[in-house]
């Protein structure tokens, strides 16, 4: 498979589509919609979740 390549903008046309994408290749960016199911990563993994240990600084925030 040969990719021509040609650069400038002289074949270019004002509002033209230079680049497509299909929607089937988008990924979720939304952090409410990549919430994992835990118990799933248990059952297919052998994956626990640990609780997070947080420091309380000096100041006690």
């Amino acid at each position: 498979m040969a990719i021509n390549l040609k650069f400038g903008n002289d074949s270019l046309e004002l509002n033209s589509v230079v680049v497509g994408v299909s929607t089937k290749s988008f990924r979720l960016t939304e952090a409410e919609l990549l919430i994992g199911n835990l118990q799933k990563a248990k059952e297919k993994l052998g994956w626990e979740a640990r609780p997070i240990r947080r420091r309380v600084n000096k100041n006690g925030i």
